[in-house]
């Protein structure tokens, strides 16, 4: 009789030993890669500060971008997906008070059985990711440590707007651009020695630049087009900081690659397929523009 072989993992059934690790994480990479995300921006923010070449350097900003997009991105899991469309929940008749679906303790309940509710990820998860979080922040200094609080008040913020049927689009650009940034600026603080109110004013302005540009791929996305103001303002707001910061070749190279994003979303046709071309665009001008105004 020839003996059937159990899988390792008690996850295929119940009768099974659990063996291996006791935690599982598993990692996918997004869509667009090329597009401006948490994990550019600490890369901009850090080089557009002047950020040092060196292997010490490069672990922090490794840790920074882990912290940022990984590890918030554990956090931001409790964000749904699409608001709700009246904000509240549907009726239900339940035989006891704390059977109704929203109950604190029938939502304990489903989360606990199911491993996750509607539109929040496994609460054990986003404890674990909450500590991991809090760890690498106070590793790499306590400005990352404030962001990194900053940054789960942005959240919760944001959680609470959709489920009421709001659209966080400011709330979203921040967590996307505006902490990141400031968090990769942050490293490098530590050995400025340079002129410290232009340094500020660097990385202030750039940071709200690329911001708007953020809130308004977010307005264009949730109004299905015709909320443009948000893109038109960013790339206009940049190309006058890189003037105002008197910046000439990054304001030129700014200039040509917001070219091509600028032609597509004037055609006023599938507003969707002229984002997607313009994500590489807009992401190749933050990356560009830092390199040249360090």
């Amino acid at each position: 009789m020839r003996d059937e072989i159990q899988p390792l993992s008690g996850a295929a059934g119940q009768n099974v030993v659990d063996s291996g690790p006791l935690v599982q994480l598993h990692i996918a990479a997004s869509r667009t890669l090329w597009r401006i995300g948490p994990a550019w921006a600490v890369v901009a923010g850090a080089v557009a500060a002047g950020a040092p070449i060196s292997a010490d350097f490069l672990l922090r900003l490794a840790a920074a971008v882990i912290l940022v997009d990984l590890t918030w991105g554990i956090l931001r899991r409790i964000i749904p997906d699409s608001p709700r469309p009246d904000g509240t929940a549907t009726p239900t008749a339940p035989s006891l008070p704390y059977g109704h679906g929203d109950a604190p303790l029938a939502r304990f309940l489903q989360t606990i059985a199911a491993g996750q509710h509607s539109g929040t990820a496994p609460w054990l998860g986003w404890l674990s990711g909450l500590v991991l979080a809090a760890a690498l922040s106070w590793l790499l200094g306590t400005p990352v440590l404030l962001i990194t609080i900053s940054a789960v008040g942005l959240i919760f913020l944001a959680r609470t707007l959709l489920r009421r049927g709001r659209y966080p689009a400011l709330c979203l650009a921040l967590l996307d651009v505006a902490l990141p940034w400031v968090a990769g600026a942050a490293l490098v603080w530590s050995v400025w020695n340079g002129d410290s109110r232009r340094w500020f004013l660097l990385i202030g302005m750039l940071a709200a630049a690329f911001t708007i540009l953020q809130w308004g791929v977010y307005r264009a996305r949730f109004s299905a087009g015709p909320r443009m103001v948000g893109l038109w303002l960013g790339q206009i707001m940049l190309l006058g900081t890189l003037v105002t910061l008197r910046q000439p070749w990054a304001a030129a190279v700014a200039a040509l690659l917001l070219l091509p994003p600028a032609w597509w979303l004037a055609q006023r046709s599938e507003i969707a397929t002229a984002l997607a071309r313009s994500l590489p665009w807009w992401w190749a001008s933050m990356l560009s523009v830092a390199a040249i105004v360090r």
